[in-house]
């Protein structure tokens, strides 16, 4: 089936290279590289710890300055109109926003990195985690720049904010989150005579035999792919498949640390899962098979958008898209509950700041003012439409009151599915947590999916060829 595509995703791929420099405005006289906050001034005469020294040295002379660099995936128009505020309140301080599209931007931030001009303010835009960098020392500890500012970070999400130290110690802050559930075509639900799916996470009728049972009865199969109903789709994650019934690839320490040292792969949950999504295409036959979502996806066809799809797994990112459906009423589930654990992708964002700055001290607050409510609300808010779930509790409500409007859902329902489905069910994901997950993916598990998919293995078969080829991997 094809994706459809957010912001989020056409910025990816969008102005590889663009720079967009965000000019301070003139001045007679130069301010100090810093603009002085309530805790810097009362800090004035006393010496920095040592550690925050080390985090903002060396600092820019009072007639300079102060140049920044900053990334984004896309042309950067997001991150460049969120930064207006802050450039008018420190008009000494430049910042250079670079866009780069999405399949070159990892390449982009190594040649900064290699050639000494690391940015200064980054996020996971692309396939990279930040833990990639963290883990080859490049972010600083910031606990003491918070500290010594009395920055608030109580506000934060919980899962989010503790995701975001790296060996024990705070690298960045947390922007926004992406949390995956169920969407379904409420249209279909009720012409099919079927009740629709709650939406909340404590209904123990909710499980994977129930979504199962309501596909079969939606599903009206023809020879054209292109009208055929079908009564599901992608009814989880590809990537993290092993996850549907609560198996998973690895331990859950590995999660902490980001390098297991083993695998859980081939468990009963992990099969099982993959049995129930294998048999949900060539058994129940509810589901397309890969030929059919290749015809579909050939014509630029979306099978959830044009009506034909009962329910499918996707995350907040849609919602800008699915807000604008006029067709069909839709709405959301939580994911079904009946395998051993009951867990969701969860897709957190950072901002954070590489090491080595010359103007160190200017990065430090532009990051603070990303790691705000404004700057969440600037970036994620008025640019995202409610795509991204900000990082701050005292944010949920404001999050809600703009998807309401976004996608035409009720607050209940956005609450209880959204907000808190990121405490009952969400996990981080592997892609983000497991450092060298791009790699494993791509050499042990996707070529093994990609057989179970197609019918050509079967779940005991993949996920026995899939330990030894990861071992190999974690091992070396």
């Amino acid at each position: 089936m094809k994706r459809q595509w957010t912001r989020r995703d056409f910025i990816r791929l969008a102005g590889a290279g663009t720079g967009a420099a965000i000019l301070a405005a003139c001045g007679a006289t130069p301010a100090p590289t810093v603009a002085p906050t309530a805790a810097t001034q009362a800090e004035a005469t006393a010496a920095p710890t040592a550690a925050a020294a080390e985090a903002t040295a060396p600092p820019a002379t009072s007639a300079e300055k102060a140049h920044i660099i900053a990334v984004d995936t896309g042309d950067g128009a997001a991150l460049t109109s969120t930064f207006k505020p802050f450039i008018e309140k420190n008009p000494n301080i430049e910042v250079e926003v670079i866009g780069v599209a999405w399949d070159g931007f990892d390449e982009k931030v190594d040649l900064l990195v290699a050639g000494g001009d690391p940015p200064a303010i980054w996020r996971p835009g692309a396939k990279r985690g930040y833990r990639y960098y963290a883990d080859k020392g490049f972010f600083p500890d910031i606990g003491p720049l918070v500290e010594r500012d009395n920055y608030d970070v109580s506000d934060f999400v919980e899962t989010v904010f503790d995701f975001a130290k790296w060996e024990g110690k705070l690298r960045g802050f947390p922007s926004a989150h992406y949390l995956s559930t169920m969407y379904y075509n409420k249209t279909i639900y009720e012409s099919a005579g079927v009740a629709l799916p709650p939406s909340s996470w404590d209904d123990k009728d909710w499980t994977w035999d129930k979504l199962l049972a309501d596909a079969l009865k939606i599903t009206k199969r023809g020879d054209d792919p292109m009208t055929t109903v079908y009564g599901c789709g992608d009814i989880f994650d590809g990537r993290h498949s092993a996850w549907i019934f609560g198996g998973d690839y690895f331990p859950d320490e590995g999660y902490v640390t980001g390098k297991p040292d083993r695998t859980v792969v081939n468990s009963p949950e992990v099969v099982d899962g993959w049995q129930y999504m294998q048999d949900l295409i060539y058994k129940d036959q509810v589901r397309p098979t890969p030929a059919e979502g290749e015809i579909v996806s050939a014509a630029g066809v979306d099978l959830f958008l044009s009506g034909k799809m009962g329910i499918v797994f996707n995350a907040n990112w849609q919602f800008p898209t699915y807000g604008e459906i006029e067709e069909f009423q839709w709405s959301m589930a939580p994911v079904p509950a009946g395998g051993k654990a009951r867990k969701t992708t969860l897709y957190p964002d950072q901002w954070l700041m590489f090491k080595d700055q010359k103007f160190a001290d200017a990065a430090w607050e532009a990051l603070k003012f990303l790691g705000s409510a404004d700057g969440m609300r600037g970036y994620y808010m008025a640019t995202d439409k409610a795509g991204g779930i900000p990082s701050r509790k005292s944010m949920a409500s404001e999050f809600v009151d703009l998807a309401v409007k976004t996608t035409k859902l009720d607050a209940t329902t956005i609450d209880d599915v959204i907000n808190k489905g990121i405490s009952v069910g969400g996990k981080v994901t592997a892609s983000h947590a497991i450092l060298r997950f791009a790699e494993i993916y791509d050499v042990a598990i996707g070529p093994q999916l990609d057989n179970l998919w197609l019918n050509k293995t079967t779940p005991q078969e993949a996920a026995a060829t899939m330990e030894p080829k990861i071992m190999e991997i974690l091992e070396s």
